[in-house]
């Protein structure tokens, strides 16, 4: 039979440290492959890249503030706040 996808099918998405001061870290628990985009609150995309399972994100470059993170894979999308401070 054919049904529809629950939430316990989504993989889990794990950003830390939230606040981030020079880096982050991005947990998935698949090694599907994932990309993710920063986003400043103006929508401007500042940082981008892909995660498989793990990545480290530096973002000691970036102005103190609220962005938001996105992590797509080809089914599906995480969005979330993500703090970073000087």
């Amino acid at each position: 039979s054919v049904g529809i996808g629950t939430e316990q099918d989504l993989p889990s998405v794990s950003v830390y440290p939230n606040p981030a001061q020079t880096e982050f870290k991005i947990e998935i628990d698949t090694e599907d492959t994932f990309t993710y985009e920063l986003m400043s609150y103006k929508g401007d995309v500042v940082l981008r890249g892909e995660v498989r399972g793990e990545a480290l994100v530096k973002v000691a470059d970036l102005a103190a503030g609220l962005y938001l993170l996105k992590v797509n894979s080809e089914m599906n999308s995480n969005k979330m706040k993500l703090m970073i401070y000087e």
